[in-house]
């Protein structure tokens, strides 16, 4: 991959202010190209838990899977995507479920 224009879009996307499935996408783009961006990670995670009322059962699915994907426990966005999800849990699909239990797994494993 291109780490330059990574690294321009990561600087862009932190500069904007994303919604909550933009910021689940590109947790997951990056996580997909399995490029650790820690500022643009941190930026995702600090506006991730001031929208995850916002966030669908999928939403807080894929980014806990892509902070697993990049080894990277934030920990308050896992608290947050936690404390979200258990409530909605029975609303998540069977592909949600397995990819929150595998990213919790795989982030238990890092501590």
């Amino acid at each position: 991959f291109d780490e330059p224009l990574l690294d321009a879009i990561a600087a862009s996307a932190m500069s904007l202010s994303l919604h909550h499935q933009e910021l689940s996408n590109m947790a997951w783009a990056f996580a997909t190209l399995q490029y650790l961006h820690e500022p643009l990670l941190d930026s995702i995670a600090s506006a991730s838990i001031r929208k995850i009322g916002d966030f669908k059962t999928r939403h807080l699915a894929n980014t806990a899977w892509s902070f697993a994907v990049l080894k990277y426990h934030h920990r308050p966005l896992i608290a947050a995507i936690s404390a979200a999800a258990m409530p909605i849990i029975k609303e998540m699909s069977p592909l949600s479920l397995a990819s929150t239990a595998w990213a919790s797994a795989q982030l238990a494993y890092l501590d």
